[in-house]
């Protein structure tokens, strides 16, 4: 009678644990280091929190940490590995103030956005816009209504006056002419990550032209500041590739069994593919096979930071539905 009587208590206390820490179970967490890039506990600067990750949800609760507990950044994202915000986004100093507030939809920033200086000084006030005459282009453009130099003085009123900012996290800066809330006339500035100076020349906020020069003194002309790594050919080659190459694992076919494998890899400035690895698995063989596909794919044309190639990282959902 005690046995059963300890075995059904047994069994209590592990039901009421449940209960408490549950949705603690459900939550992924996610290591990076100082550059953002996944790593282990010991060697991390921040970590992710994904709410109840293994439920499937219309949108996903993340909150990202400092090392030290302090809440570095807090939003919602269109799916569980955390690559398309969605609604409004506020990220934070470690002393717990403000930095920025943005909103986003599919992950591109829309509607009002407010940035602060580390003692919750006020630094812009803008509103993120789509171009009218080319929507389909998601620019992702910004009116600059106010702003404020870290003295506080206000250099930009009602979207005209001068702008300059440094960023330490982004090691940038620039500056230039704001009219009626848009780019003007020359802006120059330093990027130390990618050791390039530049200086563009804008009309009504589009840019004309730009050059640049790294720190080898190579120079660079160009008249888009930001172009993506893309697949030779076009997504639409791309597709079809993968379209003709991915083997449907037999086990998975016979059981109809579908789902998506999200990948993530890096495109070199040469446009090879390299350290292409699952971050969300399917299981069932699907993940070894988009391995397999996504390794084997020809070199991609490389992005480019204003005019010089650079290293970027790509995520890719690979999909694997059965044919009704």
């Amino acid at each position: 009678m005690m046995k059963k009587y300890l075995v059904i208590l047994f069994i209590v206390q592990v039901i009421q644990i449940v209960k408490i820490f549950g949705q603690d179970i459900n939550n992924k967490i996610i290591y990076y280091d100082s550059t953002w890039k996944e790593t282990d506990k010991e060697n991390a600067s921040f970590y992710r929190v994904i709410k109840d990750y293994a439920k499937v949800q219309s949108t996903y609760h993340v909150i990202d940490y400092f090392i030290s507990g302090v809440k570095q950044m807090e939003g919602q994202f269109n799916e569980p590995e955390a690559k398309s915000k969605q609604g409004r986004f506020v990220w934070y100093y470690e002393n717990g103030k403000k930095k920025v507030e943005s909103n986003f939809i599919r992950n591109k920033r829309l509607g009002e956005h407010k940035t602060w200086y580390e003692f919750r000084k006020p630094k812009l006030v803008g509103e993120y816009f789509v171009d009218k005459k080319n929507p389909n282009l998601n620019p992702e453009e910004l009116k600059i209504i106010s702003f404020w130099n870290e003295a506080g003085k206000q250099t930009v009123v009602n979207g005209n006056g001068d702008y300059y900012n440094h960023s330490d996290s982004d090691h940038a800066s620039h500056k230039g002419k704001v009219k009626n809330g848009k780019k003007e006339g020359i802006w120059t500035g330093y990027s130390e990550k990618h050791c390039l100076t530049y200086e563009e020349f804008y009309e009504e906020g589009k840019l004309k032209k730009g050059k640049s020069v790294d720190d080898s003194g190579k120079k660079f002309k160009y008249k888009k500041a930001i172009i993506g790594s893309r697949p030779i050919g076009g997504i639409n080659a791309f597709n079809q590739y993968l379209f003709n190459n991915l083997k449907y694992p037999i086990g998975a076919l016979e059981n109809g069994i579908e789902g998506e494998v999200y990948l993530e890899f890096n495109i070199q400035i040469d446009g090879t593919i390299e350290g292409v690895k699952v971050i969300r698995s399917l299981g069932h063989g699907f993940d070894e096979e988009a391995l397999r596909v996504i390794r084997d794919a020809k070199k991609w044309l490389p992005g480019k930071y204003r005019g010089k190639k650079t290293e970027q990282r790509v995520i890719l959902p690979i999909d694997f539905r059965v044919k009704k």
